[in-house]
């Protein structure tokens, strides 16, 4: 239809009107088909930026429990400092440290 009224010249009448039986309608049946296409292309972005979001949590998760797991081994090879306070005499103390 574009291409018709694309190459005519001067006026030209449309008539619109009604198909006899809307539920055999050819233009109802495409716009149904859109519609439902629409509506899976929605649900698939959907669904695509859901699965990007659980990526993206699990690899910060696993990012975290790495952190913790190198803090704690950190913290198990990390030597103890013991201080021990050993009178020296009776006016003031020496310190020891002890590793």
């Amino acid at each position: 239809m574009a291409v018709i009224t694309a190459t005519l010249i001067g006026w030209c009448s449309f008539v619109i009107g009604r198909e006899k039986d809307p539920s055999t309608s050819e233009v109802a049946r495409l716009i149904q088909q859109s519609l439902e296409q629409d509506r899976r292309r929605a649900e698939a972005v959907k669904a695509r930026e859901l699965l990007q979001q659980m990526q993206m949590q699990s690899a910060n998760d696993e990012d975290e429990e790495e952190r913790e797991s190198e803090a704690e081994e950190q913290r198990q090879t990390m030597p103890v400092c013991h201080v021990l306070y050993v009178p020296f005499d009776a006016h003031c103390c020496q310190y020891i440290m002890a590793f």
